[in-house]
């Protein structure tokens, strides 16, 4: 999901997206001025606490 935090040319954007290994589903969000590097963020957030949950596990 994204949604504009701001609104004209200097908007800030809300991303939240879902990453999904086998059963786990893990929600990560970022904010950022550029919609593909708020994107790019929240992935690799939520990828990295899929990987910390694998290695404590």
């Amino acid at each position: 999901m994204m949604k504009a935090i701001t609104g004209g040319t200097d908007a800030v954007a809300d991303v939240t997206v879902g990453v999904r290994q086998g059963d786990k589903t893990i929600t990560a969000s970022s904010v950022h001025g550029d919609t593909v590097m708020a994107s790019v963020e929240a992935i690799l957030k939520g990828m990295n606490r899929l990987l910390d949950k694998k290695e404590t596990e």
